[in-house]
């Protein structure tokens, strides 16, 4: 397990050391974004290609289908923008002459260790690859449990961030609030999608074992999205929007108010 877990943090090393270079070639650190769901990829196949694994094999292609789909879509989003991330833009005017290697420290290599431990139950799975899941994959309940999770997740984070594109790409919203879609049960559709997912890849890989290591996946991620990087660092810039404010005291942040799609004349509080 340890030379798996060296060579797997080695691999992920110099592969945000290479988007890091190229981040300062072009200024641009939120090409870390883009790095984030490839990442993904290469650890999932790197394991596949590794061990000769039916169940790293069908992780690597939920994790693929998610990864892949979620850095083009920040690709797309960050071409349409034409500038750094506005996170990345306040950092970079911050840090001043140190942005050079706090971008790497506090961007890329923890990016990249976050992406290692979130990758854990891909690593797990790896590591019993002798696991019974051998014997007939189809036979396991959490296999497909898992993978149903994940496929809600997986639409449901797709049709969000489709939704708020094709919105922003619209003239004359900038600064505008969107609360249609799926927007409207929850203030981060996205979000509550990418928990679903990740939590529905932690569920495939319990015929591996070891579930209280892969655990460390999914209650990470759910970590950063409610408390750290994600509903808690975006809305910070709403905080004076009373647009926003009335919106929020409306619906809830990540899990949908299945209510409203019950009731769809339920207003969210957002003209």
């Amino acid at each position: 397990m340890s030379i798996l877990l060296l060579e797997t943090a080695a691999l992920i090393l110099c592969y945000m050391l290479l988007w890091w270079v190229i981040a300062m070639v072009v200024k641009d650190n939120g090409l870390a974004d883009v790095a984030w769901g490839l990442g993904f990829v290469l650890i999932a196949w790197w394991e596949v290609f590794r061990v000769a694994s039916d169940l790293v094999f069908v992780l690597a292609i939920l994790v693929s289908c998610w990864g892949l789909r979620l850095s083009a879509y920040i690709a797309l989003r960050n071409r349409r923008k034409g500038k750094e991330d506005w996170r990345y833009a306040a950092w970079r005017e911050q840090w001043g002459k140190q942005a050079w290697w706090r971008s790497l420290a506090q961007v890329f290599l923890l990016q990249g260790l976050l992406l290692w431990l979130i990758s854990a139950p891909l690593l797990v799975a790896a590591w019993c690859p002798a696991c019974p899941l051998e014997t007939g994959w189809w036979t396991f309940p959490a296999v497909w449990i898992g993978f149903l999770l994940w496929l809600w997740g997986w639409i449901w984070e797709s049709v969000a961030d489709w939704q708020l594109y094709r919105f922003k790409s619209r003239s004359g919203v900038q600064g505008r609030i969107y609360t249609g879609g799926l927007w409207k049960y929850s203030r981060h559709p996205n979000y509550f999608g990418e928990l679903l997912c990740w939590w529905g890849i932690w569920i495939c890989s319990l015929p591996a074992g070891g579930w209280w290591v892969s655990l460390l996946s999914p209650l990470l991620i759910s970590w950063l999205l409610l408390r750290v990087s994600g509903v808690p660092m975006l809305e910070s810039r709403y905080e004076a929007d009373e647009t926003y404010l009335r919106y929020r005291q409306t619906t809830p942040a990540i899990f949908p108010d299945f209510r409203k799609i019950l009731n769809p004349k339920r207003q969210s509080g957002v003209d």
